[in-house]
């Protein structure tokens, strides 16, 4: 298992590796409010809540280059209690 680098990022954020605080510039490029590690939930915590009008949708950042491996954090997230877009 690889573990993230501390980064301090936007927002002077101590972000748990650079790969999160680069993802907080492109929210910030894109001009849209996020929030890093908003809240816990049953057994997770949320990298970022994109505070996106009318439908916050919760992003987990991960370094997989193979997009298929992303579907193993599906059932975390649906077992957290979140109702709402990841």
């Amino acid at each position: 298992m690889r573990h993230g680098i501390p980064t301090i990022g936007p927002k002077n954020i101590r972000f748990r590796s650079r790969l999160e605080a680069k993802w907080a510039y492109v929210f910030d490029m894109f001009g849209w409010e996020w929030e890093y590690e908003p809240f816990d939930l049953n057994g997770y915590i949320p990298d970022f809540i994109l505070k996106i009008p009318d439908n916050h949708t919760l992003v987990e950042i991960k370094g997989e280059t193979d997009h298929k491996k992303l579907y193993n954090y599906v059932p975390k997230i649906e077992s957290s209690g979140w109702k709402g877009d990841y």
